[in-house]
């Protein structure tokens, strides 16, 4: 696991010698089938290295990206034997979906953020993500061949629209949260069996008319909504 962040250093020259020789690393370690890799970054900087790796780890079947991650890196939808994702929330949007549901071989998808932590800068991030698209995720139709797990653990989930042929694989859908805006399309997913809810705090408002809504309807899943 390599945690990154600006303040580990004493000076800046220090810290981009530092990131390098991670991101050197990173790159030695994939010519030797490197399978597992977990990254706490809270870097701008290392973020564009790694985006901009010569050499990515392609051999990956586990990697966790988490902290201030804005987008994913440009190689990660290459990835021809990744079998287990787990990435920040602050990278969960429509976009990064669309880029995602090309790996073929995905068994596991996980979003999340530490609520623990209380960084402004995540929070500030999870603001503008919604913003920009105006309080919807949509997952696409397609892609997602082998997926069977998707998990979402984000203090405010904004509406999370299921298209038609998403996710077709999907067994099993977590999601975490103190206020839900939104969940629909759920008849469109060909295999779920299990929608599991966790509600952080008391329901009220908005989420408990969805989740209420939700209980009426439940078909061919089952529903378990723990508050």
């Amino acid at each position: 696991k390599l945690p990154i962040s600006d303040q580990n250093v004493a000076s800046k020259k220090k810290s981009d010698h530092m990131l390098k020789e991670l991101i050197s690393s990173i790159q030695y370690l994939s010519g030797y089938y490197l399978q597992s890799l977990i990254v706490d970054v809270e870097s701008s900087e290392f973020l564009i290295l790694l985006d901009a790796m010569d050499s990515p780890p392609v051999y990956l079947t586990a990697l966790e990206l988490s902290g201030r991650l804005v987008k994913i890196p440009k190689w990660l939808p290459d990835l021809g034997k990744l079998v287990k994702l787990n990435l920040s929330a602050t990278a969960l949007h429509t976009d990064t979906l669309k880029l995602l549901s090309k790996l073929r071989t995905l068994f596991s998808l996980t979003f999340s953020v530490c609520a623990a932590k209380h960084d402004p800068d995540i929070t500030a991030i999870l603001v503008k993500n919604k913003s920009n698209y105006r309080g919807e995720i949509f997952v696409p139709a397609g892609g997602f061949l082998k997926l069977k797990l998707l998990r979402i653990f984000i203090p405010h989930l904004p509406s999370l629209n299921f298209s038609e042929g998403a996710m077709s694989a999907l067994e099993r859908l977590e999601l975490r949260f103190k206020r839900l805006e939104g969940l629909h399309g759920m008849d469109k997913l060909e295999s779920i069996h299990d929608v599991i809810m966790t509600v952080d705090g008391q329901v009220e408002g908005t989420t408990k008319l969805i989740l209420d809504e939700l209980k009426r309807a439940q078909g061919k899943y089952v529903l378990n909504v723990q508050e």
